[in-house]
């Protein structure tokens, strides 16, 4: 674990985020996320 946090730090791996903007997108975010559709985290912004 130690590792990849020190690679991320360095710029060795790149952490990639799908944002979906409101509470009221998150059914959608959801299902995306169960049929593979984020790349990354997938995370919804309140």
């Amino acid at each position: 674990m130690a590792d990849l946090q020190s690679w991320v730090k360095a710029g060795k791996l790149k952490v990639q985020e799908d944002v979906i903007s409101g509470l009221e997108n998150t059914p959608q975010a959801l299902i995306g996320l169960l049929a593979g559709e984020n790349r990354g985290k997938r995370m919804v912004q309140v």
